[in-house]
C-alpha cells in the first residue's frame, strides 16, 4: 500500500510540474468574461442573473453551499496537459444535506448549460492547489480528478479566497483506519441491497433463501 501511494504521489508531482497557470489567466480576473459582460448593461440584472444561475448549479433546497464565484474554466488536454478554456461559468461548491456528497457544479453563465460537475473524494485536498500567475496578480486554482485535471481563475479575489480558506478545511477526509465517505457508500449499498454474495446485499440473500 506505501509503494503504491508513492508512486501515486509521483504522479501527481509530475503532472503538476507540467501544469502552469494560461496565459490569459489574469484577463479573467479583470473581466468577468463575454458572456457575463453582456449582461453589464443592467447591474441589478447582472446580480439577479448570477443568483439564478447558482440556484440552479446547487440543484436541490437540501444541499448546503460552501462557496460559489464567477470563473473562467480550463481543462487540462493532451501529452503536455496544456490548458484548454472551457468557458465562463458559476462554479458552486456543495454538500448534501447530510454530509454524504459534495460536488463541483459549474454552469455557463450564458445558458447555464452544466461544464463541470464532479463529486470531490477523500483528502481531495491534497490534490488542490492555488498558484500565482506569472505576473503574481491573481491566483489559478488547480484540481486533480480521477481521469483528468482542471483550472478555474475567480472573477472575485474574495470567491477565490473562501475556495482556497475552506477546502482545507471543509473537504471530504478519508480515515486511514477505513470509514471514509466511500467505505460508508459502500457499506450503505450492502445494507440496502448492493453487496451480499452475488451483489445482491441482504435482501437479495433472503429472497434466495
Amino acid at each position: 500500500h506505501r509503494l503504491a501511494r508513492r508512486r501515486r504521489r509521483r504522479r501527481r508531482l509530475h503532472r503538476r510540474r507540467a501544469l502552469r497557470p494560461p496565459a490569459d489567466a489574469r484577463a479573467a480576473a479583470e473581466q468577468r468574461g463575454a458572456d457575463h459582460v453582456a449582461l453589464a448593461g443592467d447591474p441589478s440584472g447582472v446580480g439577479e442573473h448570477e443568483q439564478h444561475v447558482k440556484q440552479a448549479a446547487l440543484g436541490n433546497a437540501d444541499n448546503i453551499e460552501f462557496g460559489s464565484g464567477i470563473v473562467k474554466l480550463y481543462k487540462a488536454e493532451g501529452k503536455k496537459m496544456n490548458w484548454v478554456e472551457q468557458g465562463v461559468g458559476m462554479l458552486v461548491w456543495w454538500s448534501s444535506k447530510f454530509g454524504d456528497e459534495q460536488r463541483f457544479r459549474c454552469l455557463r453563465v450564458s445558458d447555464m448549460h452544466p461544464i463541470l460537475d464532479k463529486e470531490l473524494y477523500d483528502n481531495f485536498d491534497e490534490n488542490y492547489t492555488c498558484t500565482k500567475t506569472k505576473r503574481g496578480t491573481h491566483f489559478f486554482h488547480t484540481m486533480e480528478f480521477e481521469h483528468d485535471v482542471w483550472g478555474v481563475c475567480f472573477a472575485r479575489e474574495a470567491d477565490a479566497s473562501n475556495f482556497a480558506q475552506k477546502i482545507k478545511i471543509m473537504a471530504p477526509k478519508g480515515d486511514p483506519k477505513g470509514g471514509g465517505k466511500k467505505d460508508k457508500k459502500k457499506e450503505k449499498e450492502k445494507k440496502e441491497g448492493g453487496g451480499g454474495w452475488f451483489g445482491g446485499g441482504k435482501k437479495k440473500e433472503k429472497e434466495r433463501e
